[in-house]
């Protein structure tokens, strides 16, 4: 009895060793579409940002006569994906959310360190409304913040 109570700790602490103790907090399941890559359409998995770096950006929206105070947003550079994707050179870059919402970004914009997909804020994963990805674009206003990403269209 006693061997079989070890052997079943033991089998407990294995597995948290080998599951429970990633060091990096998956983001759940999702996949955004990106055209004009390569021949055609790929994905970009949260798989894919998974074995990303992550950064930590502070990001502030514009509104129409100041600005909303600063939020901690976890994510992967824009920039950063599309040269995972093999994507050097665009004339511009459209991102649009599951239900339409969609803006254009010159590259000047896309390459800018406050431009992040985001998938937390202030360390919480975003609510169905917002996410699970949500392009972040410090200083701008509410519509350029895509919320619930679900296409990347790079225009040459």
């Amino acid at each position: 009895m006693r061997k079989w109570i070890m052997m079943m700790i033991g089998a407990v602490l294995l597995t948290v060793m080998f599951v429970g103790c990633s060091s990096k907090e998956n983001t759940p399941a999702w996949t955004i579409m990106v055209e004009g890559v390569k021949d055609g359409a790929v994905s970009f998995t949260s798989s894919d940002f998974n074995n990303m770096e992550a950064v930590e950006i502070k990001a502030a929206m514009k509104n129409k006569d100041s600005s909303e105070p600063a939020q901690s947003w976890t994510g992967i550079p824009l920039k950063t994906v599309l040269e995972s994707l093999g994507v050097k050179a665009y004339s511009s870059v459209i991102v649009e959310s599951k239900d339409g919402q969609s803006k254009e970004y010159v590259p000047e914009l896309v390459d800018s360190e406050g431009t992040i997909l985001g998938v937390k804020v202030e360390g919480k994963s975003l609510d169905e409304k917002e996410g699970p990805v949500k392009l972040v674009v410090d200083g701008k206003g509410k519509n350029w913040w895509i919320p619930n990403v679900a296409k990347i269209i790079v225009k040459k």
